[in-house]
């Protein structure tokens, strides 16, 4: 599992430093990866709060894009989602 974001490598490592991430964050600042799975926000320039699950074959098997923040699916969601994958 990574997050990926618009944001810089700093600012990444400031967050996860800060907060003890358990996961690998990425950065997109040309948002390569954000238009590559459609999660452009609706702010220029920056990612929209997205959950894409991709599969062991490389095919998108789970993609749930949210325009705010507030609306992220659950934690139980997207483990879900990533279940359902690694069974596929």
């Amino acid at each position: 599992m990574v997050g990926i974001s618009t944001d810089s490598v700093e600012s990444h490592k400031n967050f996860s430093d800060k907060y003890d991430f358990p996961f690998r964050l990425l950065s997109d600042p040309d948002a390569d990866v954000v238009a590559r799975y459609g999660v452009k926000s609706w702010i220029p320039g920056r990612s929209a709060r997205a959950v894409v699950v991709v599969g062991k074959d490389g095919k998108v098997k789970s993609h749930n894009v949210q325009s705010l923040s507030v609306f992220r699916p659950t934690d139980e969601e997207v483990l879900r989602a990533a279940s359902t994958a690694a069974e596929q």
